[in-house]
């Protein structure tokens, strides 16, 4: 009752359920149809029981074009936005790709009539409101279209049925007469769909009921009707047109992205560390190579400073510092370390640069580091070696030592 409560006063028909700013959950009015239709407490009840676990989530990123394709493929109404580190970011719905489309795309010379839902269902007025909303629980539709003498007279939507949980109505006494919204907005069925759309744009409603020329219940058209593209030939149409540009952006970010080009370096190398840091000195790239050298997952690392890890690890900022004065004084900057790992002493070689921008700004800088202790071994054991198989001699020159 308390999201129910949220919901109806921030006008949403969903809520997102999250633990750590990670979605894990989204609970939406059809959620609540589907409870009241089965008469459940809802009182006693917490979200987790009703919410749906199949989330659809989607970087910052994507084009609101490809999402389109999510909605359809996935039979969704709501696509959850995540950060690179999986955090919420925000939602996006139906109505927010309607706005985005141009009319051009799939609005040209189309009639309401060419998006119609494939079946409406109609009650009279007399009939109960828990046989409008099993109806809609049964068949997953948004709403119940009710009538007086074959024309629509109101409606029962989803968000309705959130109104009346929380006015705490007998649903089964409830007859629809009493409950439903009135009027009812209709358009004719020859309307142009670019029309029916910006209607529901400009009212901020989520549908329409089409009527005919005596003004009887014709069907119904909805946003998600019009995302879907209409039906046939058409979707096709849209589709093609949404991996046209797809392609374009695609070839264009290979041509130009100097972060696509950072990136295949950074995961090319298998036995070189490379971790990128920003201005800022927040770690944004930290390749498998760096994993397995520092210790560190890179899901713990990214987002980071380099000096909260050094707080970690209990190093001295000095260092860091004069590393960061030497690359933008000389270019780079090189050191050495000694660390144990696994109970072993390893010895690590690394080398700081910046990463420049055309003009010549500096945008960030990269640490290069490697792993040299088998090197390190092998030349001391070499030095061991020669160091048996030659001796001074008397003279002050060397001798070749003989074998016993």
């Amino acid at each position: 009752m308390e999201a129910l409560a949220q919901m109806e006063a921030a006008g949403a028909c969903y809520i997102l359920v999250a633990e750590d700013d990670r979605p894990i959950g989204i609970f939406t009015e059809r959620d609540l149809v589907k409870s009241v239709a089965h008469q459940q407490p809802l009182a006693e009840l917490k979200i987790r029981e009703l919410m749906s676990r199949q989330l659809v989530t989607v970087q910052e990123e994507m084009d609101y074009r490809e999402a389109y394709q999510l909605f359809a493929e996935h039979h969704i109404r709501h696509l959850i936005v995540v950060d690179g580190d999986g955090r919420f970011a925000g939602v996006v719905t139906e109505s927010n790709i309607l706005r985005q489309l141009e009319p051009n795309y799939f609005f040209e010379l189309k009639e309401v009539s060419a998006a119609l839902s494939g079946s409406v269902v109609t009650l009279p007025e007399d009939a109960l409101l828990q046989e409008a909303v099993q109806c809609m629980a049964r068949q997953g539709i948004c709403c119940v279209v009710i009538e007086r003498d074959g024309c629509p007279s109101g409606i029962i939507t989803e968000c309705d049925i959130v109104h009346l949980a929380l006015a705490n109505s007998g649903a089964g006494t409830l007859l629809l007469g009493q409950v439903m919204s009135s009027p009812v907005r209709t358009v004719r069925i020859g309307y142009a769909l670019h029309d029916a759309a910006q209607i529901m744009r400009a009212e901020h409603i989520c549908r329409l009921v089409v009527v005919d020329e005596a003004g009887c219940t014709a069907g119904i058209v909805t946003q998600h009707d019009i995302v879907k593209g209409l039906s046939g030939g058409y979707t096709e149409f849209l589709k093609e047109i949404i991996r046209d540009q797809a392609e374009q952006l695609r070839q264009t970010q290979v041509q130009l992205s100097d972060t696509l080009v950072l990136k295949n370096i950074l995961y090319s190398s298998t036995d070189m560390a490379i971790i990128a840091i920003d201005l800022n000195f927040c770690i944004t790239h930290f390749n498998p190579a760096a994993e397995t050298i520092f210790g560190y997952p890179a899901n713990q690392v990214l987002g980071k400073t380099v000096l909260q890890m050094h707080s970690m690890e209990e190093v001295d900022h000095f260092r860091f510092e004069q590393a960061i004065e030497r690359v933008k004084t000389e270019g780079e900057y090189r050191f050495s370390v000694e660390q144990v790992k696994e109970g072993k002493s390893c010895c690590i070689n690394s080398r700081v640069t910046g990463i420049w921008y055309r003009e010549g700004t500096l945008t960030g800088f990269v640490l290069m580091s490697r792993d040299v202790t088998a090197r390190k071994r092998s030349e001391q054991a070499l030095r061991q070696s020669e160091e048996r198989w030659w001796r001074p001699c008397p003279r002050g020159s060397a001798c070749r030592m003989s074998r016993a």
